[in-house]
């Protein structure tokens, strides 16, 4: 995360991403966290806020796609509360990519949900484009938006509107950076770097039990809920399998959306749990497939207490942070030691840093390095493009 915010710093000296910094994420990324930086006026701790304030965004949008679909009782709200206990993972920081992708993508499917004519088709894919641009993983869940728009409208001009939509962004992009004579390096970036980058030893089974281990250990009212949910979801395979199944059919896309969450966690390869974001704000659908009532009640009293134990878990250190909100970022580290070094001699100081990449924010420096984050110099054949 602090990668993206220095990165970022290049577009407010005038150069696109990639120009003189690489990371290996979409453009639109950078651009967003140049614009809260900007908005925060170099406060770490109000950049960190805003990017809280995100996951709770992505929260509310989930409510508002259990409303449009209409689905009764608790399951209105305790989807989404099921997902902010998901991301309250030591490891789920906010800020990540796949968070503010997870927010276009939730947007692009409530505009689906919401409305069926071929303008909002068009809008819908706009927003699912610019997810893209945020995270690449987000184009798989493409399958199942195209399976939903077809299941919702049986016409095949809502599909080429929203594939239209998804276009927009990145013919926008494209321009741009062929204007400015860098599209090789643009699509190199966008379409090599990700295969060079993807892949790996990835244990698919093994790491998501470590996961689900480490979750038990954390709240196990939680580990029974996410337990509950996943013998419902192939419960549910099961059924429309055998034709039996009750569901509306509008529900029947959200299973592949759901499936798709695993499915970029295990082609990313890496075993990162943050990369089982886009899983976590799809996972509570599967509550929408619950027909009984009782079974409906059962669940919501283990989120009901998964939740207290949750915030029995943080709220000492939140409490803690938000009385000491001031002195939080005055007493950051890596702030302190930036204030020691003299650099008003320098018009224009730069380092070379491969750790703690915080000081070029700091200091309003320029990285002479033209790969941003550290642990991608050890990636083999991204040296290569």
């Amino acid at each position: 995360i602090n990668v993206f915010i220095t990165a970022s710093l290049d577009i407010g000296r005038g150069f696109l991403p990639y120009e003189n910094h690489f990371e290996n994420k979409p453009p639109l990324l950078f651009f967003i966290y140049f614009l809260i930086s900007t908005f925060s006026n170099g406060s770490l701790l109000i950049l960190k806020v805003i990017n809280d304030l995100v996951l709770w965004f992505c929260a509310i949008v989930l409510y508002l796609i259990f409303k449009e679909k209409n689905y009764d009782g608790p399951t209105t709200i305790f989807g989404p509360i099921f997902f902010i206990i998901l991301m309250s993972s030591t490891d789920f920081h906010s800020g990540y990519s796949e968070l503010y992708s997870v927010l276009m993508l939730g947007i692009s499917y409530l505009i689906l949900c919401r409305f069926t004519q071929n303008s909002t088709y068009l809008i819908a894919g706009i927003f699912f484009g610019l997810s893209t641009l945020v995270n690449l993983g987000s184009a798989l869940y493409l399958l199942g938006y195209l399976v939903y728009i077809y299941t919702i409208s049986k016409n095949r001009n809502s599909i080429f509107y929203f594939i239209i939509g998804c276009s927009v962004p990145h013919f926008t992009f494209i321009l741009l950076y062929f204007f400015k004579d860098l599209l090789e390096l643009y699509l190199n970036i966008m379409i090599l770097a990700p295969l060079k980058y993807s892949g790996g030893d990835l244990d698919f089974f093994h790491e998501l039990g470590v996961i689900l281990v480490k979750v038990s250990k954390d709240s196990v009212f939680t580990f029974i809920s996410i337990i509950f949910l996943i013998t419902i979801y192939v419960y549910s395979l099961n059924k429309n399998k055998l034709n039996q199944n009750k569901m509306k059919i509008s529900n029947y896309p959200d299973l592949v959306i759901i499936m798709t969450g695993l499915i970029i966690y295990f082609l990313n390869g890496k075993g990162y749990e943050h990369h089982l974001i886009f899983f976590a704000f799809f996972f509570p659908l599967i509550i929408s497939f619950i027909q009984n009532k009782k079974t409906s009640l059962l669940l919501s009293i283990f989120i009901f207490i998964s939740l207290f134990s949750t915030i029995s878990i943080h709220a000492t250190q939140s409490i803690t942070n938000i009385r000491n909100f001031e002195n939080l970022e005055q007493n950051y580290p890596i702030k302190k030691i930036s204030k020691e070094l003299n650099i008003k001699s320098y018009e224009s100081p730069s380092f070379f840093i491969l750790d703690n990449t915080l000081f070029i924010y700091y200091l309003d420096a320029v990285s002479v390095e033209y790969i941003s984050h550290p642990a991608l110099l050890y990636e083999d054949g991204l040296m290569d493009i």
